[in-house]
């Protein structure tokens, strides 16, 4: 906007009320009172050649470019999932009875740690699994209780776990297959993240276009 300019002046003038208006009014909404027939119709005049004064010192000069959207879909991705990861998981399950004694928790763990030996030394997972009790499914992140959770997402492609201990019993854990979280492709959210960079770089625009009018009108009043 060029100094001393109508659109300027019109803006300045939009921030103090004319001397037939009361600060009480709706411009300066404190109060609908004491207003004159002729001071609403100013109000809207005013208000509408500010909204226009807006759209061509501020809106027209938000850009949102391809790189915008582009930067803004990589750097918040989880707005725009669609499922999230899941891991195949095939589990060797060892139940620990109720009330278990020492000796038979020992047991268990003797057991499970020379399965888990097995595996390392060659011996295929199916072929164990076969003889113990077999779970398998796809889980999400918090789907399971804690201590198998956090083991599960761990877990590498076909990699083994070592024995995890539950108060049920003890699982040897296979991931089968990750299975990565899929999203939205960007043209499908195109708009709305232009819409979102739009508000954003405006509002920026707008305040330092207030800014700089508040300080111009400050100069104006002390002239």
């Amino acid at each position: 906007m060029a100094p001393g300019s109508p659109a300027e002046q019109a803006a300045i003038n939009w921030r103090t009320p004319p001397a037939s208006m009361p600060a009480t009014s709706p411009a300066f909404p404190d109060a609908n009172v004491g207003l004159r027939p002729g001071d609403e119709i100013a109000r809207i005049e005013g208000d509408r050649t500010f909204l226009k004064i807006i759209d061509k010192e501020v809106n027209a000069k938000v850009i949102v470019t391809t790189a915008d959207i582009r930067q803004f879909y990589e750097n918040n991705m989880k707005l725009f999932q669609e499922s999230p990861e899941k891991v195949l998981i095939k589990a060797i399950y060892l139940k620990l009875s109720d009330n278990a004694s020492v000796t038979e928790i020992t047991d268990l763990k003797i057991k499970s740690l020379k399965i888990y030996d097995e595996i390392k030394k060659g011996a295929l997972f199916d072929m164990l699994a076969m003889k113990y009790k077999e779970i398998q499914g796809e889980f999400e992140k918090g789907m399971m209780i804690p201590v198998l959770d956090n083991r599960i997402f761990t877990l590498k492609e076909g990699e083994v776990s070592e024995p995890v201990w539950t108060k049920e019993g003890v699982y040897i854990l296979k991931a089968v297959k990750i299975i990565k979280p899929s999203y939205k492709p960007v043209d499908a959210v195109r708009e709305q993240i232009h819409e979102k960079i739009y508000e954003q770089k405006r509002e920026g625009k707008f305040n330092e276009w207030m800014k700089w009018l508040w300080e111009k009108s400050s100069i104006n009043i002390r002239q």
